[in-house]
């Protein structure tokens, strides 16, 4: 495992945190912002600074573990869930997280659980990584909003609650368009017209661009009036920026103050085209104060719920105006329905219902100023303005510094989450990586003996077997050679057929030579298959599932046999084939017989003087007779001799002559030594497949057991620094988490 030295989103994994220095107060502060107040929420404000960019460093390190060792993703924790039945779907196994949570349900079938299990892990690490890079964004955020001294007030709720006319009332002016219907469509920031030179104006800011006052290109000017076409404009404008003075002191104003800079943004109706984007409007680091307004006679719908769900995640503060709340008859059990519904959505809001929520009719306060009723309504919203005001000015640390604690200590919990499933998670994962390498290496060493010992004795047997083979081979063909002539039982079927004859010797010695060879053949078709046999057995013997493939030795030599012998038997039948002139041999055997004839005879011979009575007067005529008369005659009757020899010696001569002129032609081509050869070479070839194939099998369980233990002994490696990782996340962690928990936002004694 080699982490990426450059990842690609390196530059995201670690973002710097740009420390500004914290302005201090306007000298015009009211009496009830007490010095001890402003000493505690700086102290306050220092501290929380210093959480922000330890949570950084730590999120930072998270990050970059998660994409420097990608391999540890199959074995990370995170919250993703998956349910295995219908039963279990609505049963959470694993505790959520509240700011990392990859926010990862998967529902599948049992059978595919293992498949699922296996790469959610990986899934799960991609989408905490792009999570980590959105916080640590939002940490930034945040940073700049704790030592900013403006605040922002974000007014939305359900449609047609009132929110526009809340607004106009705060600021003592009808600015913003009323209606029965759904008007505000568009985002309405209004601000105090001296950031913008004492000049009101509406500055219409179009979508994705960046708003800067003292950049004229970033906006379009509008006055005041034309809010009440702007607001409908939404395909034109992101954002309105409203500067107005709203003519009041600064111990009566909201927006001018004297304290600090204050923005009141009239958010669009909560339905299904803007709950998302008012969602994460509210949940953007810029916002401060969340007033909501409920519409007394809805009570909280499920869209006002769900915003105020997530809302919640930051901001565990929210202050709620019960508006409308004249057209109730039954006006206390309007307070404990809406009462109970705040308990269960934002228990710390209710908590504090007396500051945070107000049960006030807004349109009313504009009609019946003058009556009874009008000025009881009247107090309740001098009541509620009171509220808000000191809520964000001087409970600063409750409104603005709260939230970011809420949301450090969220971020807390989840590192230590998550360290601490990690760890045990690995704790787990180290004990089976240990029983890996502790069956693995004996398994390996066996494995290597095995082969070592298997294959050579199996080589043996191969190099036995073709030995074998060479040796039947050259003797089976040179007693075949040595023999040639006396195979050759043919008739001779006459002078006048002498070469019929001869081919009929030439093919029938061919033949003879033929069977022999598929002799040779047939044992070594016999002896593959033992040795084939064998090493099957062998195969099995280590390998139990190998399934042996049908051997069939009729397939050996199909094709080459014949051509073997062909290619060496090649000569042609000439006269000379015929006649064997060679009598030496021949006289010797005459004469014996001559000798043997006359030792069986010689009783019946003439006696001496016999004999030469006879001879005598035939030499005595001869003498009489001229040598040149008798040459003629004796020559004939010797040429007839010899041609009557010849042809009488055929059938003894050819078988002869053409086994030895087949010796000399199969001698010189060596046809013994390379029909030997070939048959070895052909034996060796069929038994080098199953001896390859076990030591293809060999080579595979000591490439798949080495491959086990290098796995598990980097894993192991992997282990131990995640191990001692997530153990520092988890110190931090604990230590970031104490370090917030005492930082006291009412007042009380600061301990660090």
């Amino acid at each position: 495992m080699n982490p990426d030295p450059n990842p690609v989103v390196k530059s995201v994994s670690s973002p710097k945190l740009t420390h500004k220095p914290i302005q201090p107060f306007s000298e015009d502060v009211s009496t009830e912002f007490t010095k001890q107040q402003e000493f505690e929420y700086n102290n306050n404000k220092k501290y929380l600074v210093q959480c922000i960019f330890s949570s950084t460093e730590l999120l930072s390190k998270l990050f970059d573990y998660l994409n420097d060792y990608s391999d540890a993703a199959p074995y990370l924790w995170t919250n993703a869930h998956f349910t295995k039945n219908d039963e279990d779907k609505n049963v959470i196994k694993e505790p959520r997280l509240f700011v990392l949570d990859t926010e990862l349900d998967i529902d599948v079938e049992r059978d595919h659980m293992d498949d699922v299990s296996s790469k959610i892990g990986e899934i799960s690490s991609r989408i905490l990584r792009s999570k980590l890079s959105k916080v640590i964004r939002h940490l930034q955020a945040l940073l700049n909003r704790v030592e900013d001294t403006s605040s922002k007030v974000l007014i939305t709720g359900d449609l047609n609650a009132g929110k526009s006319t809340l607004c106009n009332s705060l600021v003592r002016r009808k600015i913003l368009p009323e209606d029965q219907q759904p008007c505000t469509e568009v985002f309405c920031e209004v601000l105090d017209s001296s950031v913008n030179g004492n000049q009101e104006a509406v500055h219409a800011i179009a979508h994705n661009c960046t708003y800067s006052v003292s950049d004229p290109k970033t906006y379009t000017v509008f006055p005041i009036s034309a809010l009440q076409t702007l607001v409908y404009e939404t395909d034109n404008w992101g954002m309105l920026k409203v500067y107005i003075d709203d003519g009041r002191p600064a111990c009566e104003s909201l927006l001018h103050n004297g304290i600090m800079d204050v923005a009141l943004i009239d958010a669009p109706g909560l339905n299904t085209d803007s709950m998302k984007t008012t969602s994460v409007f509210a949940c953007q680091e810029e916002i401060d104060v969340i007033v909501f307004v409920v519409n007394a006679e809805n009570h909280f719908t499920l869209s006002a719920t769900e915003f105020l769900r997530n809302a919640s995640v930051e901001k565990s503060h929210i202050f709620i105006v019960v508006n409308k709340f004249d057209n109730i008859r039954d006006k206390q059990r309007c307070k404990r329905i809406i009462l109970s519904q705040i308990e269960g959505l934002s228990r710390e809001t209710y908590n504090e219902a007396d500051d945070l929520i107000h049960f006030i009719s807004c349109k009313s306060l504009q009609q019946d100023a003058d009556s009874d009723f009008g000025k009881e309504q009247k107090q309740a919203f001098s009541t509620m303005e009171s509220a808000l005001r000191s809520f964000i000015l001087e409970n600063r640390s409750k409104s603005k510094l709260a939230p970011v604690r809420k949301y450090l200590m969220n971020l807390t919990a989840d590192c230590l989450l998550i360290s601490e499933k990690n760890l045990e998670r690995l704790e787990l994962f180290a004990e089976k990586l240990s029983e890996t390498i502790d069956k693995a290496k004996p398994q390996l060493e066996e494995t290597e003996s095995n082969r070592s010992q298997v294959l050579s004795e199996t080589e043996e047997l191969v190099e036995s077997t073709v030995n074998d083979v060479s040796k039947h081979t050259r003797v089976v063909l040179q007693d075949a050679l040595d023999s040639l002539d006396t195979c050759a039982h043919i008739k001779y079927p006459g002078f006048l057929f002498a070469y019929q004859y001869a081919l009929q010797v030439r093919d029938n010695m061919r033949s003879y030579l033929q069977e022999k060879l598929i002799l040779c053949e047939d044992f070594s078709r016999e002896q593959t298959t033992a040795t084939v046999q064998r090493i099957h057995s062998t195969t099995l013997k280590y390998f139990p599932n190998f399934l042996a493939p049908r051997f069939k030795a009729k397939n050996m030599f199909a094709k080459t046999h014949k051509l073997q012998l062909q290619k060496h038997f090649v000569f042609d039948i000439d006269i000379l084939d015929f006649i064997d002139l060679d009598v030496t041999e021949r006289i010797g055997t005459w004469g014996a017989s001559l000798s043997t004839l006359g030792l069986l005879l010689g009783r019946y011979l003439l006696s001496y003087a016999s004999v030469t009575g006879v001879a005598l007067p035939v030499i005595s005529s001869l003498q009489n007779i001229n040598p040149a008369r008798l040459f003629i005659p004796v020559a004939g009757l010797s040429i007839a001799a010899f041609l009557a020899y010849i042809i009488h010696d055929i059938p003894r001569a050819l078988p002869m002559k053409l086994s030895r002129k087949i010796h000399r032609s199969l001698r010189r081509s060596d046809f013994t030594h390379n029909t030997s050869v070939w048959l070895s070479l052909e034996t060796r070839k069929v038994l080098g497949f199953p001896l390859e194939e076990l030591r293809r099998l060999f080579q595979q369980q000591h490439k798949q057991q080495t491959q086990r233990l290098e796995e598990a002994t980097r894993d192991t490696r992997m282990c131990k620094y995640a191990r001692d990782f997530f153990t520092d996340m988890k110190n931090r962690a604990t230590n970031m988490e104490r370090r917030l928990s005492n930082i006291q936002l009412e007042g009380c004694i600061i301990k660090y």
